[in-house]
């Protein structure tokens, strides 16, 4: 037990907990698989399921636009690039994503000293599994990561490098451009609000012209003219205020996902806010620009998800929002911010314990009155849903609060299953986000 918390206390070894896990990630879906759960193991034919056959297209045919219907230019070229570039097959890319997954980790690991237990019960969010698909993740994990450990190092090439990555590998200037604002010129002091303004016209010249290239070239390469806002318009992605209840695909299989997701988007915020107003009190301090960036970026991608997304009778669908926001580097930060804040567990639960109820309450649906008593069993039903989401957010924190080498083990375990089961799912062609 000693060697065991010597381990997990550590920062010099701690970079085993790599390969560990994912011995530990093939294990179980040999397990699953003898329990009966799947039959099936990541081939080329079950890796192929969803985003993956739009980015395959893209690879094989380049862009087409089906213009009113959904097309392939919704997707930014640096994944498909990259796989075409490779040859790989579904199977193949996956490894390659797999290993710049691996290389994200470790700088996360050397740049900001993450213990074993740290890195541990990073690697271990469930919804990372799309790093090691053939989806976009592992790349936009990678530059995400690189920008962040460049603004630690206050190394501005990686930070343009990294951002960069991410701007050509999704549609995420409207989002980074006003977060770069903040990080940039919001919290800059009397001495460096100069070279902060600057650093600020030259990441947004950039990514602002990445978006540019990116669709110029995809107008080249359909030969019509065409803007974003009637891509996404294909895919149901237009404004709207929210419709409540909210709710995702399959309902109560992932609402809980979907529902930590936005409740992790709002509790960032709420940290953002505190430092803004820390600000107006001292003009002199300064935030880590990483922490700020990753608050707001977890923010921003829920708040426009709950008003860019799928409107219904049932309510506003916030399908896909746990892959924005846990299959992110911004959502790593978010949680090692958290275990090395100082913060008491009773001010934390003052502060998350009302936006958590706020957030159920969102996936809550009114009993119908006709058939009131009916209606008021069947809503009995999401308290012990609610109960089991409320305590698996709280396992987050228990190896901050509760100091005995199980509780990180205890996190690590569960999102090990959580996250073969979501993978297995996938794999099985289930929507997972």
């Amino acid at each position: 037990m000693k060697s065991l918390n010597s381990f997990l206390q550590s920062h010099s070894n701690a970079w085993m907990v790599l390969p560990i896990h994912f011995l530990l990630v093939g294990l179980g879906l040999i397990a699953f698989h003898l329990l009966g759960h799947h039959e099936i193991f990541p081939l080329n034919f079950h890796l192929g399921n969803w985003d993956v056959g739009w980015y395959r297209k893209i690879v094989e045919n380049g862009y087409v636009l089906n213009k009113g219907g959904q097309s392939s230019v919704a997707f930014f070229p640096l994944f498909p690039l990259l796989w075409k570039l490779t040859g790989l097959t579904k199977l193949g890319v996956s490894i390659v994503n797999l290993l710049i997954f691996n290389a994200a980790l470790l700088l996360f690991w050397k740049t900001f000293k993450l213990k074993g237990a740290e890195l541990l019960n990073v690697v271990a969010i469930p919804s990372l599994f799309f790093c090691f698909i053939p989806y976009s993740e592992a790349l936009f994990f990678l530059g995400g990561m690189v920008a962040m450990c460049g603004f630690r190092k206050e190394i501005f090439w990686m930070v343009i490098l990294g951002l960069l990555v991410c701007g050509f590998t999704r549609s995420v200037s409207v989002i980074f451009l006003p977060i770069i604002f903040g990080a940039y010129l919001l919290f800059s002091t009397k001495s460096n609000w100069k070279i902060n303004l600057i650093q600020f016209l030259v990441l947004s010249a950039l990514l602002y012209g990445a978006n540019w290239l990116v669709h110029a070239y995809m107008v080249k390469v359909v030969g019509i003219e065409f803007t974003t806002f009637e891509i996404q318009k294909a895919w149901n992605k237009v404004f709207s205020f929210p419709i409540f209840p909210l709710t995702t695909w399959s309902g109560k299989r992932l609402v809980w996902l979907d529902g930590l997701a936005l409740f992790t988007g709002f509790s960032a915020v709420l940290w953002v806010v505190g430092n803004a107003l820390r600000k107006l009190k001292n003009f002199d301090f300064v935030p880590d620009k990483e922490r700020i960036f990753s608050l707001s970026y977890l923010f921003l991608v829920s708040l426009i998800t709950l008003f860019f997304s799928v409107q219904s009778d049932a309510g506003t669908s916030i399908y896909s929002l746990n892959r924005y926001v846990f299959a992110t580097p911004f959502f790593s930060f978010f949680l090692l911010s958290i275990w090395r804040v100082d913060i008491s567990w009773l001010r934390l639960l003052k502060i998350a314990g009302p936006l958590f109820l706020l957030v159920c309450i969102a996936f809550y649906r009114l009993p119908n009155i006709p058939e009131f008593g009916k209606a008021i069993i069947r809503s009995l039903e999401w308290i012990p849903y609610f109960i089991g989401m409320f305590a698996y957010a709280a396992l987050f924190v228990l190896p901050k609060y509760w100091k005995n080498s199980l509780a990180p083990i205890l996190l690590y375990s569960f999102n090990l299953f959580v996250g073969l089961w979501l993978f297995t799912e996938f794999l099985r062609g289930a929507w997972i986000g």
